[in-house]
């Protein structure tokens, strides 16, 4: 067995970040030349990218930048909305708007609609932000679609100067009167399962000695996420991960796998960070043989849990130097099963068995591309416990959804060098459904080739769980 367990290398499924969405509607214009919006919050930019919190401001500065805004003034509304410095305020029927944002579903784009009104009823609370040039840029907060007010309010007038302080000869303390406190508008959590989710990495690895060790490893999660008020996600599914490997040492060879399955919860920070924790059910499976005739199996079915953590906060933060680190880690229990071992036919005793299987890992990225990682496999046993351990240097695309690396295994056994190569599945599917979505985004020239019959959305989407 520790020649076997020399050879083995462990693999850390690692997550990846976030992407998502956006839904919104557009209009027929009317008589005047106005498209009439009915209803607010049906079809709305807030769910750009499934409504990810990493991808709310990027949203945005797309919007501001199909309304003509340069660069600085893209960055001033940004910063106004995110140091909470913009005006409040409300629209309500009648008001109107040289253009407004929205998703159409049916075209499967964004547009920049020009000349709207508000028809819908009620009063709706927005964020404004009035530059230099006396453009006033409204963001709406039931459907955070953004747009350019035609007539805005006056800007408030300065608060009053303070009255001037009196003498007084009154010897009674008056209790102090506690100020108002002002009403803080929450936002609604979704319902269940609004975004769905896909996680999923497969890899490989070599050891470069005589008997080649060879493994290959996956990691899946398919979970049903939902947006909380304060902006975080979470979600649960089914989930799993396993690894195989093989070797031919000198006169033998060795193979076996893990493979678990079972159910996993997903957390989303919105201040970039993400939690993937899975409960799992496995299979456990390790032979040797050689041409002497030894022969030894151990088979074992397996409580596994697995717990991942992925911090890309800086990396949100537009920092480049050491932007993200993840690090995972997986147990195993054997809940049965022993091992067997004989020469030329002959039943031998002692044959040690497994009572605990674990494999950690940390991958620390250097700047976009580079990265270093380090790992650990071990099994402790009724006989000698096994400890291996892994060093690697890694690069990947822009996209960090492939990566090789080299290094060397050690720990066991001496030193040996070994390559691998791992693929983010589900990184790259959110990636690529985000650039098609991104690069539909259209500006409506007045026309209204691109309506629908009313701009209240239900041709489009009644509501958001229909939506989703």
């Amino acid at each position: 067995m520790n020649r076997i367990t020399k050879r083995l290398f462990g693999a850390a499924a690692l997550l990846g970040a976030t992407l998502a969405l956006p839904t919104a509607a557009h209009a027929t214009r009317g008589p005047d030349g106005y498209s009439n919006w009915s209803e607010v919050g049906v079809a709305t930019m807030r769910d750009f990218q499934n409504g990810n919190p990493e991808y709310q401001e990027w949203a945005r500065a797309q919007a501001l930048s199909q309304l003509g805004l340069n660069a600085y003034e893209v960055r001033e509304v940004l910063d106004a909305m995110k140091n909470g410095t913009a005006e409040r305020g409300v629209i309500h029927q009648g008001n109107t708007f040289k253009s407004m944002s929205y998703y159409s579903r049916r075209q499967g784009r964004v547009i920049m609609l020009s000349r709207v009104r508000l028809t819908a009823a009620g009063e709706y609370e927005v964020s404004r932000v009035r530059l230099a040039n006396g453009r006033v840029i409204v963001i709406v907060d039931e459907c955070n679609n953004v747009g350019e007010e035609e007539s805005a309010p006056p800007p408030p007038p300065p608060p009053p100067p303070p009255p001037p302080t009196i003498t007084t000869t009154v010897t009674f303390d008056i209790p102090p009167v506690a100020p108002p406190v002002p009403v803080t508008p929450t936002r609604e959590a979704d319902s269940f399962c609004n975004n769905p989710r896909l996680n999923a990495v497969i890899g490989a690895e070599l050891e470069l000695n005589e008997g080649m060790a060879r493994s290959g490893y996956g990691a899946w999660g398919v979970y049903c996420m939902r947006r909380l008020r304060n902006g975080d996600q979470i979600g649960f599914g089914l989930a799993g991960q396993g690894a195989v490997y093989a070797g031919d040492p000198g006169n033998g060879h060795f193979g076996g796998h893990l493979v678990a399955g079972g159910v996993g919860m997903m957390y989303v920070d919105k201040d970039g960070q993400d939690l993937e924790a899975k409960l799992m059910i496995g299979d456990y499976l390790s032979t040797y043989g050689n041409d002497d005739g030894y022969r030894q199996r151990e088979h074992h079915p397996m409580l596994a849990f697995s717990v991942a953590h992925n911090d890309y906060s800086r990396r949100m933060r537009g920092e480049t130097s050491m932007p993200e680190r993840q690090i995972f880690l997986m147990g195993g229990v054997p809940i049965g099963g022993g091992c067997t071992s004989s020469w030329q036919g002959t039943p031998l005793e002692g044959c040690s068995n497994m009572s605990l299987y674990y494999n950690a890992g940390v991958r620390q990225w250097v700047n976009n591309n580079v990265y270093v990682q380090a790992g650990i496999l071990g099994e402790i046993r009724s006989g000698d416990d096994l400890f291996s351990c892994s060093l690697r240097v890694g690069y990947a695309n822009n996209r960090r959804t492939i990566g090789v690396h080299a290094g060397v295994n050690a720990c066991s056994g001496g030193i040996v060098p070994a390559v691998g190569i791992w693929y983010d599945l589900g990184t790259d599917l959110r990636l690529k459904r985000a650039a098609r979505r991104a690069a539909s985004v259209s500006v409506d020239a007045g026309e209204g080739r691109e309506a629908t019959s009313t701009f209240s959305g239900r041709r489009l989407s009644s509501t958001r769980r229909d939506r989703e």
